[in-house]
């Protein structure tokens, strides 16, 4: 009988860290700000593009379309992304709204294959105030729904230059706010004023 061979084939993941990226904010007559990430162009369908914060799922791409079940409550409704990124190799992340507190490190994470690219971007945002009076929400919650409301409160307020925001989009964020909150919690009772139509945001 002749031998028997066996052949043990280990693959290993390549991962690279390409130097961080600093970006400034704000840039005048904008509400939003840009995170670069770019790779080569024509993706394979199966690539997975995940953005993070600290300990924070900012945005996720996979299966050819946005992933955001486990997405940050902060960045709810915040963030988007490219739709031919797979093509263009532009993986850039828009962030609506930025303020103080988005600060610091973000991480683009691109799973391609068997390989893993990660691309830092430092987010510095300057001279933030915020007017705490704008909106006016009255609500009745349980103590684990605080984060998901809070996060919410914080995007609606704590801002930097001023802006007149239209009263359908004001309204549209309250609907958006209790259907995360009853995704959340089912059962909870929300209850939402209307803020008068010519209220400014001190963004």
């Amino acid at each position: 009988h002749s031998p028997l061979l066996s052949f043990v084939v280990t693959f290993k993941t390549k991962e690279i860290l390409v130097v961080s990226v600093r970006v400034e904010h704000p840039q005048k007559g904008r509400d939003f700000i840009i995170l670069p990430c770019k790779t080569k162009p024509e993706l394979p369908k199966d690539t997975t593009v995940e953005w993070t914060h600290a300990d924070q799922v900012v945005h996720v791409y996979s299966n050819r379309s946005d992933n955001l079940k486990n997405q940050d409550d902060l960045y709810y409704g915040r963030t988007k992304m490219n739709k031919d990124l797979l093509r263009t190799g532009d993986l850039s992340l828009t962030l609506k709204y930025p303020t103080e507190r988005d600060s610091g490190g973000y991480i683009c994470a691109i799973y391609r294959d068997k390989d893993i690219l990660r691309q830092k971007v430092v987010l510095q945002v300057k001279g933030q105030t915020c007017q705490s009076s704008v909106f006016m929400l009255y609500f009745i919650f349980l103590h684990r729904t605080i984060s998901i409301l809070a996060g919410v409160l914080w995007w609606l307020l704590d801002c930097g230059s001023h802006k007149l925001v239209p009263e359908a989009e004001r309204v549209e964020s309250y609907k958006q706010l209790i259907q995360r909150a009853e995704e959340k919690l089912p059962g909870l009772f929300l209850s939402v004023r209307k803020p008068p139509s010519d209220s400014v945001i001190d963004q």
